[in-house]
């Protein structure tokens, strides 16, 4: 006689934490990593950003904790701030948000029914979809035009480089049995 098989799933809380950002030009960055991410690891984006993107740098991000802290306040202050504006969103309007529209892409479209073995596994999973939407240039003004009040019309008059900071995510692995998905 034939037995219901029982699949065991396990849980663990390792995860990746991953901070991005898109210009109005069409340009992805990105940045992964284990664990969470903490004001250290914003500040060496936006360094990052500094080194790659040249002229004026309008950041536009979320109210997040991790974008308030004392350590980003100091980094400005030791002359970050000559190239970098910070402009935040208004609070509780994640559709304001273009990053979102990038992030609903590779969670819904690219990684969807992915089932990862592990963290390295879902490590390489990720970079692969930051891949193929890098390759895909035509969907980032679908990310900006989700936003009502049509940001990059907003931001014509804004003189530099206009970057989207996307707020961090954190993807979760879990079981190996079962299709990939997204703890946050």
């Amino acid at each position: 006689m034939g037995h219901t098989p029982i699949l065991e799933e396990w849980w663990t809380y390792d995860h990746l934490s991953a901070i991005s950002a898109i210009s109005l030009e069409g340009k992805l960055y990105f940045r992964c990593q284990e664990g969470a991410l903490n004001s250290a690891d914003v500040v060496a984006f936006l360094a990052h950003l500094l080194r790659e993107v040249p002229g004026q740098i309008v950041v536009i991000w979320d109210g997040a904790p991790i974008h308030r802290s004392h350590v980003i306040q100091e980094f400005l202050a030791n002359g970050a701030s000559r190239r970098i504006h910070l402009e935040p969103l208004p609070a509780y309007a994640p559709e304001l948000n273009p990053g979102e529209g990038l992030w609903q892409q590779l969670k819904g479209v690219e990684l969807r029914n992915v089932c990862c073995l592990d963290i390295l596994h879902l490590h390489q999973e990720l970079r692969d979809a930051v891949k193929r939407v890098r390759r895909k240039p035509r969907t980032y003004p679908t990310f900006l035009a989700q936003n009502p009040a049509n940001l990059q019309q907003n931001l014509d008059d804004v003189p530099g480089t206009v970057i989207l900071f996307l707020p961090p995510e954190g993807l979760r692995r879990v079981s190996p049995m079962s299709p990939f998905k997204f703890l946050l």
